[in-house]
Order: structure tokens, then sequence, then C-alpha cells
């Protein structure tokens, strides 16, 4: 995977795991994402919990950045 492909993969994840309320959204949500095959093959490989956790930090991040509370 090259520079550019791993950028393409970064946003691509990024978004899916701000916009997911589950790992099985966020994986919907990548699979219609214009990604290079080995980004798409370390998609199938990765563990459901750890997109799960990265949904929930993402998540957490975002409402910071919106103003809501900390803690």
């Amino acid at each position: 995977m090259d520079e550019t492909e791993l950028a393409a993969l970064q946003s691509a994840l990024l978004e899916a795991l701000r916009r997911a309320s589950s790992p099985e959204e966020a994986l919907a949500l990548l699979e219609r994402a214009s990604l290079c095959e080995s980004a798409r093959r370390w998609l199938a490989e990765s563990d459901p919990r750890a997109l799960q956790t990265a949904t929930e930090i993402v998540q957490r991040w975002t409402e910071r950045d919106d103003g809501a509370p900390e803690g």
C-alpha cells in the first residue's frame, strides 16, 4: 500500500468510525469506500472488537469536539 492508498484508508476509516454505531456498520461504510485491494484485505482481517473500541474512542472525541463536557 503506498502513501496515497494509506491516506485514503485512514480517511475512510476515521469517517466510518465517526458515523458508525457498531463495528458492523463501520465495516458496511468501509465496504462502500473507494479503497485499494490491500486496504480491503487489511479490513477483512481486522478484529471486530478493535473496530468496536475504535468506534467508541472516535465518538467520544467527536462529542468533546462538539462541546460536550469531558468525563
